[in-house]
């Protein structure tokens, strides 16, 4: 009797796992930063806190690969 070979299972990627996990701790910085800044951001005309969310957490995470 022949068996059908088992396919493999996809590996996890735990890089993928470790972003993942960074970009919500980034984020909750970011929003901690809002909270506590938010007059100041006002004071110069900042309407909109969530612009630049996405540029600083991809320069922060460039800089994390570049270690």
């Amino acid at each position: 009797m022949k068996t059908k070979p088992t396919p493999e299972k996809p590996k996890p990627d735990r890089g993928s796992d470790f972003q993942a996990e960074m970009h919500e701790a980034f984020a909750a910085g970011w929003n901690s930063f809002l909270a506590t800044h938010s007059g100041l951001l006002m004071a110069h005309g900042i309407k909109d806190f969530r612009i630049g969310f996405e540029q600083a957490w991809a320069k922060y995470w460039q800089s994390r690969k570049e270690k």
